[in-house]
């Protein structure tokens, strides 16, 4: 009778150590779910950082343009190679940004257009120059400014609403 009671009352308590292990594996959870998102989340931030840096080099191209020198093939062919390399990156970026968020795709793509529409006049006029005479024709200063903030504007905010929890589903 007494191990009746005993068993009785046992089962009708609380399994207090079942509670507390079911506890502490959905928190154990709930954290590596956060851990997750935080990692892809730096993950894209670090894609979004060379998709821009990658739009942003093409507008270093005027100057090395200038800075060649001399027209042989052999001066100008590391200076068409990297233009190549860039518009892979660039397709790329584009392409990958595309599976991201048509948003994001469309302000980068935006921000790649007007960087190349707008360095396209000094890249002509850089290859007009006469070759670079070192070390004068190297100081150039600011001769082919391209202005794209407000692109560069939007292409961040896009990103800042992505990267951002409770701006994602923000109108």
């Amino acid at each position: 009778m007494m191990l009746q009671a005993a068993v009785t009352s046992s089962s009708t308590a609380p399994p207090w150590a079942v509670y507390a292990a079911l506890i502490t594996a959905a928190v154990a959870l709930f954290g590596q779910a956060v851990s997750r998102i935080w990692q892809a989340r730096d993950r894209r931030r670090d894609e979004y950082s060379e998709a821009f840096a990658t739009a942003m080099g093409w507008t270093e191209f005027p100057y090395r343009i200038a800075r060649r020198l001399s027209n042989d093939r052999e001066a100008v062919a590391p200076i068409v190679d990297a233009m190549h390399q860039a518009q892979e990156r660039i397709c790329f970026h584009e392409n990958w940004l595309r599976t991201v968020s048509d948003d994001i795709e469309k302000a980068y793509s935006s921000l790649v257009d007007a960087v190349k529409a707008k360095s396209a006049p000094h890249i002509e006029a850089a290859w007009r120059r006469d070759p670079a005479k070192v070390p004068d024709g190297m100081m150039l200063g600011n001769v082919f400014a391209v202005d794209v903030r407000a692109e560069v504007g939007e292409f961040a905010k896009q990103i800042s609403r992505d990267l951002s929890l409770w701006r994602r589903w923000a109108p």
